[in-house]
């Protein structure tokens, strides 16, 4: 018994450190600017798809964990007004939570691919919509 409890322990320590390492790895590779290049809004009635196109917007994630969203209009829903938004974000290794101005800005977005130079996210505003989210360096 005493020789499985080392054990034990051990590999509770390298899986938890794992988990950490992942998520370190994601803030790292999300620290930058990025491009807003696609951004879609999925319902059960009807898809309708924005992008690939310019005018999106840029996205900006600082080490600290603030950020802004400059003439992201597609956070708020106004096409016409260029505006900087500021937030606040933090990550787990497969989530993105931004918090900030407006309600449909602040929300968490589950990443489905992490790379270095693209990203892709998809989040749900509760009302049977999927929001998806492409950014690229």
């Amino acid at each position: 018994m005493k020789k499985i409890t080392p054990v034990f322990l051990l590999a509770a320590v390298l899986l938890l450190s794992g988990c950490a390492s992942a998520t370190k790895q994601l803030s790292k590779r999300l620290r930058g600017t990025w491009q807003i290049t696609h951004y879609g809004i999925e319902r059960p009635t009807a898809r309708t798809v924005t992008g690939p196109a310019t005018g999106f917007g840029s996205i900006t994630f600082n080490k600290n964990g603030t950020g802004s969203a400059d003439n992201a209009s597609i956070f708020d829903n106004i096409t016409s007004r260029a505006a900087q938004f500021n937030f606040t974000w933090s990550n787990t290794e497969n989530i993105v939570v931004l918090k900030g101005e407006g309600a449909s800005f602040s929300k968490s977005w589950i990443v489905v691919t992490n790379k270095k130079d693209h990203q892709v996210w998809k989040s749900t505003d509760g009302t049977n919509e999927v929001n998806t989210l492409e950014l690229k360096r």
